[in-house]
């Protein structure tokens, strides 16, 4: 069997909704209006059959929600992005589905990760090396660690950070592609080294990782 384990989708609900309150000139949603694939399932179906992929896992396609949204809004569109992911793959053999969770309301992290797996079927939380500021081992996210490693479900990282930062202070954003090409290898390898340095692993030995990019720089680095 081969199986595409870090692919992303979404329903075309969630893009139109996002797209909705955001503005069609959001420029980290290029992506969204761009690559039909994201949300055009028979598109995709034809994709699979061509490279002969028997099974993908799909994940909510950057940027993270907490990026677009705060507050009520944030946990609002957090349920759509879920209750659409579960809508979009239960029933089709040929997808699973992740769980969005703003690590920035840990809180409702833990809540959210429960009601994906437990109620709509979903296969993991998908994570992105920072939220809103805060690495991955910030210790308000140590329930979530918890909870995790309770339910025994895999955890799929991304990197977080927009091409529309730049990477010189006197330029406007990321010129090229350099930080997706370079920059998200190295982000996506520091957070998590940092969740192991930082004791993490240790403290919560049975969590499954899945690293983004071919495992980022250190397995080149190894």
């Amino acid at each position: 069997m081969r199986i595409d384990l870090f692919a992303h989708g979404m329903s075309p609900d969630l893009r139109n909704e996002v797209m909705a309150r955001t503005g069609p000139d959001q420029e980290n949603l290029a992506n969204w209006t761009q690559l039909t694939t994201l949300f055009d399932m028979k598109a995709r179906g034809k994709i699979l059959d061509a490279c002969e992929v028997d099974l993908q896992v799909l994940t909510t396609p950057s940027p993270p929600l907490e990026v677009l949204f705060e507050g009520e809004e944030l946990r609002e569109m957090t349920r759509l992005a879920n209750d659409s992911m579960a809508a979009l793959t239960i029933g089709d053999d040929r997808y699973l589905g992740t769980v969005s969770v703003p690590l920035c309301d840990p809180d409702f992290a833990v809540e959210e990760l429960r009601r994906g797996v437990g109620e709509l079927g979903l296969v993991g939380p998908q994570v992105f090396s920072s939220s809103q500021g805060q690495p991955l081992d910030w210790p308000h996210l140590e329930p979530f660690w918890s909870e995790v490693e309770s339910l025994g479900v895999p955890v799929w990282l991304h990197p977080e950070r927009s091409p529309s930062v730049p990477d010189y202070p006197t330029e406007e954003r990321s010129l090229y592609g350099m930080f997706l090409v370079l920059g998200w290898p190295y982000e996506t390898s520091v957070a998590m080294s940092r969740l192991v340095l930082s004791g993490v692993m240790d403290r919560h030995p049975g969590l499954d990782i899945i690293v983004h990019h071919a495992g980022a720089m250190i397995p080149f680095f190894s």
